[in-house]
């Protein structure tokens, strides 16, 4: 949760090793270790050693616990990130009525499961349904945590970057100036690449606004932001760039931003 993968992976593995050694294969926290593991590369956008660590956790997981529908989920997204939809889809749709039925009011890992259900409908070219599913991730999301929390940051960024894509301005940008202020309370002591993330939406409806002056402080500050982050996933230094890139192709050149990189 705060940003250090390589010191979670080498507790991991090292949890991991202690099980195995001592027998434990067969126990629950063996399949949990396997599992958080798979996750933590999921966070990282590692989506093949993932699903390797994703698919050792399912193996060992008992089909009837949360635990499974759990794990199947976190596979979907693996499959997803390595571009295998057609497995994706019927994962997710195993795993969302299990979670349904425990938790008929709703929960985090069934607002989770939606949030990747919206990713993967919107990478299918099916963006109303996409934005739906978005929206009703960060309903129950709200439902589920109190306050300012990563698990209500995260999707509300993605409503903002997928409703911005789709043309819908006025709610990317309410969601991306909800996500902004968010972040900036969650990480005031050190940046983070959610941070970022939410910089970047807020960026893109400045832009689509046509409100390109108040685009540039934003872009500045994100530029900022990852030059203090150790590690950050591909696709937001990616997505940090484009948008200095169009910012930086405008005429005249603005003032204030690193354009020497593009």
């Amino acid at each position: 949760e705060s940003n250090r993968l390589d010191q979670a992976q080498a507790l991991f593995e090292d949890a991991l090793a202690r099980l195995e050694r001592a027998g434990n294969r067969s126990h629950p926290l063996h399949a949990s270790v396997l599992n958080d593991l798979g996750v933590m590369h999921l966070v990282a956008e590692d989506f093949e050693s993932a699903r390797g660590y994703l698919e050792r956790a399912l193996a060992a997981t008992d089909p009837a616990s949360e635990e499974y529908a759990r794990t199947v989920a976190n596979l979907a997204q693996a499959s997803r990130g390595v571009g295998d939809l057609d497995r994706a889809e019927p994962l997710y749709r195993q795993a969302q009525p299990i979670l349904e039925r425990l938790y008929p009011d709703g929960g985090p890992h069934l607002a989770v499961l939606l949030n990747n259900r919206a990713r993967l409908a919107w990478v299918q070219d099916r963006p109303a349904e996409a934005i739906e599913l978005q929206q009703q991730s960060v309903a129950m999301h709200r439902r589920s945590f109190r306050g300012d929390h990563v698990m209500i940051l995260v999707p509300v960024t993605n409503l903002a970057r997928m409703a911005l894509d789709h043309g819908d301005v006025a709610l990317g940008s309410e969601s991306a100036e909800q996500a902004v202020a968010m972040a900036d309370r969650l990480y005031a002591q050190t940046p983070h690449p959610y941070q970022v993330n939410a910089l970047v939406a807020l960026a893109e409806a400045r832009m689509a606004q046509g409100r390109m002056v108040d685009a540039l402080p934003l872009a500045s500050r994100l530029q900022s932001l990852l030059a203090d982050i150790e590690s950050a996933p591909d696709s937001t230094r990616d997505a940090a760039q484009d948008v200095v890139e169009r910012l930086c192709a405008a005429e005249p050149v603005p003032d204030g931003l690193d354009c020497s990189k593009t």
